[in-house]
């Protein structure tokens, strides 16, 4: 559809994987089109890459590096001093602690957790995603492993992983907060995955 110049009517705006487009009008009566990074698709892709899941070119990595660096997630080749142990029961500290039924997860399944304020306010929150074959020691080993190269999170505590659970010990003004766990199961038929959040 043309108008008397031959412009088109209709404009159409497509974008790729990965990108948001929103439509607003702004204060002088503008059409405002908006493309931004989809910020859940791209820790989908990183989170799904970590373990060599895709298989890309150099250029590639040398983007998601980039992109990674970008959103706090700092990777270094040099391996990460392990925390000190934190005894179980320790006051200050989160204890958490995943169980599967049965042993390996016979589906994926998403899971969000969060850090959330003794007021109530959730702080930060990551997602992750697990596959089937994945047991209550890898389930926290992930965990553990996501919080430990979140900045936003380290803001706020220290993580440690000991014995099949994840130990989360706060900063001294986060003193009262705890760990929230969301699961969406694919199929809740064949699995049962439970998180026990223990605060000291």
């Amino acid at each position: 559809m043309f108008d008397s110049e031959n412009t088109p009517l209709v404009t159409r705006f497509e974008a790729g994987d990965g990108v948001l487009v929103t439509y607003s009008t702004n204060s002088d009566g503008e059409g405002v089109y908006k493309a931004e990074l989809d910020s859940t698709w791209l820790s989908a892709l990183i989170t799904s890459n970590q373990s060599g899941a895709l298989t890309l070119s150099a250029a590639d990595e040398a983007r998601i590096v980039a992109l990674e660096a970008a959103i706090g997630i700092v990777l270094s080749d040099e391996p990460e001093p392990e925390p000190a142990p934190v005894a179980t029961g320790t006051t200050g500290t989160t204890e958490v602690v995943p169980t599967t039924s049965p042993l390996a997860l016979l589906d994926d399944l998403t899971i969000t957790y969060s850090l959330v304020s003794f007021d109530g306010t959730v702080l930060v929150s990551e997602t992750s995603f697990a596959t089937e074959g994945n047991t209550q020691t890898t389930l926290a080993i992930g965990m553990y492993a996501q919080m430990s190269r979140n900045n936003a999170m380290l803001k706020y505590m220290t993580p440690t992983y000991t014995d099949g659970k994840v130990i989360v010990t706060w900063k001294p003004e986060q003193l009262g907060s705890t760990v929230r766990v969301n699961i969406d199961i694919i199929n809740t038929a064949v699995d049962t995955v439970t998180y026990t959040v223990t605060d000291y």
